[in-house]
């Protein structure tokens, strides 16, 4: 694990998966348009680990996930906007709205 994982991992509840990408430095997270730079085999919130990159668009990107917190492992989708002030008030209105 990096340092910044050992790190970010003081946030969480519960670890589920760790995943099996790591970052070399917070930098290659996302590119200048503020699009995730996700990777299969990356972990989303230490629950999730994405298994295929769907689908990428004006606003984000979408990603198909197993939940390793579902005891039945399900697969999920999961939308990952991009980082930029109108798209991130755009997903919360959304999330508001979902």
């Amino acid at each position: 694990m990096t340092e910044f994982e050992k790190i970010e991992l003081g946030i969480y509840e519960r670890v589920y998966t760790i995943g099996k990408v790591r970052r070399s430095n917070q930098f290659s997270i996302a590119d200048r348009e503020g699009y995730y730079h996700a990777e299969v085999g990356e972990q989303l919130g230490y629950r999730y680990e994405i298994t295929k990159i769907v689908d990428q668009g004006a606003f984000g990107q979408v990603v198909r996930c197993i939940d390793y917190g579902d005891p039945k492992r399900r697969t999920i989708a999961a939308k990952i906007s991009k980082n930029k002030k109108f798209d991130v008030d755009n997903a919360n209105v959304e999330i508001r709205l979902l």
